[in-house]
């Protein structure tokens, strides 16, 4: 595989890791078909998906998103989701980048 090839579809996950080997992993794209990377990229977008949704779900617990809060403030329920959410994507970041 070329540096400038282009792998269309690519997740969000999956378009950050390919980032990241291009910019610091250079030979493993050279050692790689088209087809490997693709194949090496879904899994590993596969694989931090599970990793992103059951991290959201233990910041949701532990920070007390519920349906409870959800129908005493369905603005603090959207806040505090979103918050979760955003802290379980840095966190997958930060592993991607490393």
């Amino acid at each position: 595989m070329k540096q400038t090839d282009v792998i269309p579809f690519l997740g969000e996950i999956a378009q950050m890791r390919l980032n990241y080997i291009r910019e610091y992993k250079p030979q493993m794209i050279e050692d790689m078909t088209i087809d490997e990377m693709k194949a090496y990229l879904n899994r590993y977008q596969d694989e931090y998906l599970d990793k992103y949704e059951k991290l959201f779900q233990e910041l949701m617990e532990k920070n007390g998103v519920n349906q409870e809060l959800r129908a005493q403030s369905w603005i603090t329920y959207i806040q505090k989701q979103q918050m979760c959410s955003h802290q379980a994507m840095e966190f997958i970041r930060e592993e991607i980048e490393s």
